[in-house]
């Protein structure tokens, strides 16, 4: 495109970035366009979000889950929506963008001891949610779709043979079993 467009003046490809120079990088824009069709969760918006920059991104899979409205323009994956929305963000840098109250914002979201928080409240969730048997797991996954589902129903069948084949290989009783730990918050000031 860059080629036939004509744009060796205007568009530099940085190829691989060290991810000790990514914030750098960043900090050399004001608006991070990501044009992805598919995403599951997007760390390069956390990473733009964090360096204050506005961010645009395509409203796909797990993007809009990633930052909150008010840190990310959401449109869908078309040409004009994309470029409606990155003109709207271009006229809010003309406003006056507090990047480093945007950085906090995203700090606090994003800390270690809160992603670990959240993902332990996952696991849990899940060691509380019913036990399905094995017919209920495949009509829970056969309602997923005609292909789709009967092809993740297919999947739940082999991997519940393969699960069988290796508690015969190898009992579950003679499996060392870990002890829960019970995580403590330093209280020390």
């Amino acid at each position: 495109m860059v080629e036939r467009s004509k744009l060796h003046d205007r568009v530099e490809l940085l190829g691989r970035v060290e991810h000790s120079e990514v914030c750098r990088v960043l900090r050399r824009g004001q608006i991070f366009l990501n044009c992805s069709l598919t995403e599951a969760f997007c760390i390069a918006l956390i990473e733009a979000a964090s360096c204050g920059l506005a961010v645009v991104s395509t409203n796909v899979g797990g993007v809009p889950e990633v930052l909150p409205p008010s840190l990310v323009r959401l449109a869908d994956p078309r040409a004009d929506t994309l470029s409606d929305a990155l003109c709207k963000a271009i006229d809010e840098i003309d406003t006056g963008r507090d990047m480093h109250a945007v950085h906090r914002a995203v700090s606090q979201m994003y800390s270690w001891d809160i992603v670990a928080k959240r993902t332990e409240n996952v696991y849990e969730r899940v060691l509380r949610a019913p036990k399905l048997d094995l017919i209920q797991r495949i009509y829970a996954y056969m309602t997923c779709g005609s292909f789709g589902g009967f092809l993740a129903a297919i999947f739940v069948v082999i991997d519940h043979i393969l699960a069988a084949i290796f508690e015969y290989v190898t009992p579950r009783s003679s499996i060392e079993r870990m002890p829960h730990f019970r995580y403590e918050e330093n209280t020390k000031t």
